[in-house]
């Protein structure tokens, strides 16, 4: 699965967060084939059907949310870190 370009060259976007989200993807999409097999309007090839649209904004949530929350670690992780270097200059004054 390809990678999205945009995410994949973030520092905070690790390999977990990502092979998350392709595996999301991955289960939408094998969901969604098989789901239009079944659905006449989404067979029919115009807008997706409600429950099929109600899905992928699940996965586009999913995404939302992972995003601030890797970002939001990654930027605890570097101001403890840059904590840690502070107190280690001043002798562990901290």
């Amino acid at each position: 699965m390809g990678r999205v370009s945009t995410l994949a060259a973030q520092l905070w976007w690790t390999a977990a967060d990502e092979a998350e989200l392709d595996l999301l993807v991955h289960e939408f999409v094998k969901t969604a084939f098989r789901h239009r097999e079944a659905c006449a309007i989404c067979r029919a090839g115009g807008p997706w059907c409600r429950p099929l649209s109600e899905a992928f904004e699940v996965v586009l949530d999913w995404r939302a949310g992972r995003v601030l929350r890797s970002k939001a670690d990654w930027l605890r992780a570097r101001q403890e870190a840059a904590g840690r270097s502070v107190a280690a200059t001043r002798g562990g004054l901290f």
